[in-house]
């Protein structure tokens, strides 16, 4: 599944703030944009893709998954591919 990019995900942000979310595991990053994060949701999970808002005033969700899934392991293995495919096409951006 593709991620939706810059689409509003507010409750999804709510959750990554410290709603309901219970966050697990993230990717790391040897710079502070963009993170992946997996959580556990309403019975599955779930992966968002944030990045930094200006002057340190929290995150912006920029891509995120539409549908649960039933183990960690496979959210985490769609939220790479997502953050992989992210990474790569700002990287093509920036080479043309």
């Amino acid at each position: 599944m593709m991620p939706k990019l810059g689409e509003s995900a507010n409750e999804m942000e709510c959750f990554l703030k410290g709603g309901r979310a219970n966050m697990t595991s993230e990717t790391p990053t040897l710079h502070p944009s963009p993170r992946l994060h997996v959580f556990e949701q309403e019975g599955g999970w779930h992966w968002g893709i944030t990045i930094p808002r200006p002057a340190g005033s929290g995150f912006k969700v920029i891509a995120y998954s539409e549908t649960a899934f039933m183990h960690e392991t496979d959210a985490q293995r769609d939220g790479d591919r997502a953050l992989g495919d992210l990474r790569e096409g700002a990287l093509a951006v920036f080479a043309s």
